[in-house]
């Protein structure tokens, strides 16, 4: 585990910051309420917003230190890069905490840094090395990306939820607040007003505004009434500052492009007996699907083309990388192939699901630059460097992890989804890496390759109404703070 300090450049190499009205109106609002989150498109600039603002803090004497808790690519590919960017930031100091940089951590802290960068993983070695501390180097806590904090029962929440009240100053940072349903919000406000909007527990949360549908052990909650539901979003607006990138930023217009993608009969006939007869066999290979839950993923990989191997239950379970993989078919790798004569070089970025999905799509397209699992941090950012100087005609990815901290939008408008995510925050989020400010085409196109009469369309449905509930709620925000006579910009 190890620490890298910001390197300042010579100040002839930066620029300087200028804020825009929306941007004084989110300070304004950090500064006059010590607990805020900001669900804020990207784009808007979140980083150097929170920049400036501890800028201001720091030198009125308001904070000594910040805490910033962000997934690994912002750790690494944001925030340093915006303190080297700016003069206005010069004088800050900021320590990465990662093992990339082979140096002990411990150092880090002991040193004076302004700006402290952990990622969520993190998180159990810091309590252990501020366990006994009297005096703690930071004061003030930003967590970027929140939404990694939206699941009370993780041992990441738990564990953050120990050290909350050691910070007089908190702000949560996401874009996509809501990403799957109502049950999201509850730990991303906890970081914020511990408890004062939504309570301090899941099952008070639950018995106070939800019920229970479909099966009991799926565990879905959904508002009891419309009434409960308002009154959700009208606990949280108060310590809301909501901003949407189209009505602040010159955006190119998203445009959806659905691929059917007809499988082969033998395909579909495998894919049907899943569904129906809960096993196939394929190449000699029995499949089963035990659950409700299997039988949907399994459904997913054949439609994308490979299944994996069943595992025995009594045995290790392997990661998807050491496990078989049984070929189905090519429909997908074919319309794939079309959509990219279609493009004529034009740049296309592709996200994948499964493990498999990316094997299949190095094996087929020998151009194929992939940023996937064991990707270093220095080969995303050389990587990032390529694409927006034209080098790179077609990169995968799997969205999961690189739909954050990622600046693609200099070079093309293209983005396809060869198979499908099941979270709304991946999934936007994702296409967004091009949907950016700086992307001088007027629109950008999102291919989904579905496979017809399968379950890509159904999860595709799925997601447009996750978008539809959160985008409900952000609206309330907004409406909120018109009706309170704060300006919004």
């Amino acid at each position: 585990m190890s620490a890298h300090q910001q390197r300042k450049p010579s100040a002839s190499s930066k620029q300087l910051w200028k804020a825009h009205k929306y941007q004084l109106r989110c300070i304004a609002r950090g500064i006059s309420q010590k607990f805020l989150a900001y669900f804020l498109d990207p784009g808007l600039g979140k980083t150097t917003i929170i920049l400036m603002l501890y800028k201001i803090l720091k030198r009125c004497g308001l904070v000594k230190g910040l805490l910033v808790i962000a997934p690994l690519r912002p750790c690494y590919m944001v925030w340093p890069k915006e303190v080297k960017k700016w003069s206005n930031f010069s004088w800050i100091k900021i320590c990465v905490l990662h093992n990339e940089w082979k140096i002990k951590k411990e150092i880090a802290i002991k040193q004076d840094y302004d700006i402290y960068v952990i990622n969520p993983e993190g998180l159990k070695w810091l309590l252990t090395q501020l366990k006994g501390k009297r005096k703690w180097p930071f004061d003030m806590l930003v967590i970027d990306e929140s939404t990694k904090f939206k699941n009370t029962s993780t041992d990441r929440f738990k564990l953050l939820r120990k050290i909350i009240p050691k910070f007089k100053r908190r702000y949560i940072l996401t874009g996509t607040p809501m990403p799957n349903n109502i049950m999201n919000l509850l730990g991303q406000m906890y970081i914020v007003d511990m408890g004062k909007s939504l309570g301090t527990t899941k099952s008070g949360f639950q018995n106070k505004y939800l019920i229970q549908y479909g099966k009991p052990e799926w565990r879905q909650w959904k508002p009891a009434s419309e009434k409960h539901e308002h009154e959700i979003y009208k606990r949280i607006a108060p310590h809301c500052i909501r901003m949407k990138g189209s009505d602040y930023l010159d955006l190119p217009k998203r445009i959806y492009n659905i691929i059917p993608v007809k499988l082969p009969k033998k395909a579909m006939r495998h894919y049907n007996e899943i569904e129906q007869q809960l096993f196939t066999e394929i190449e000699n290979y029995g499949i089963n699907a035990e659950t409700a839950s299997s039988v949907r993923i399994k459904c997913l990989q054949i439609a994308s083309g490979r299944v994996y191997e069943d595992q025995d239950p009594l045995m290790k379970q392997l990661p998807s990388e050491k496990r078989k993989i049984i070929h189905v078919h090519n429909a997908k790798i074919e319309a794939l192939q079309d959509l990219i004569e279609e493009l004529d070089g034009k740049p296309l970025l592709t996200g994948y699901r499964f493990y498999h999905d990316m094997l299949a799509l190095k094996k087929n397209f020998k151009d194929l630059k992939v940023m996937g699992k064991g990707t270093s941090m220095k080969q995303c950012m050389a990587l990032e460097e390529q694409w927006n100087k034209g080098k790179i005609s077609h990169m995968a990815s799997y969205p999961g992890t690189s739909a954050l901290g990622l600046n693609l939008q200099q070079v093309g408008n293209n983005v396809c989804y060869f198979s499908l995510v099941d979270d709304l925050e991946a999934f936007d989020q994702y296409i967004k890496r091009i949907e950016r400010q700086g992307n001088k085409h007027s629109r950008v196109f999102v291919h989904l390759l579905l496979a017809v009469d399968t379950l890509d369309y159904i999860l595709y449905k799925q997601l447009q109404n996750k978008d539809f509930k959160q985008s409900t709620f952000l609206k309330y925000i907004k409406v909120y703070a018109k009706n309170k006579g704060i300006p919004t910009y």
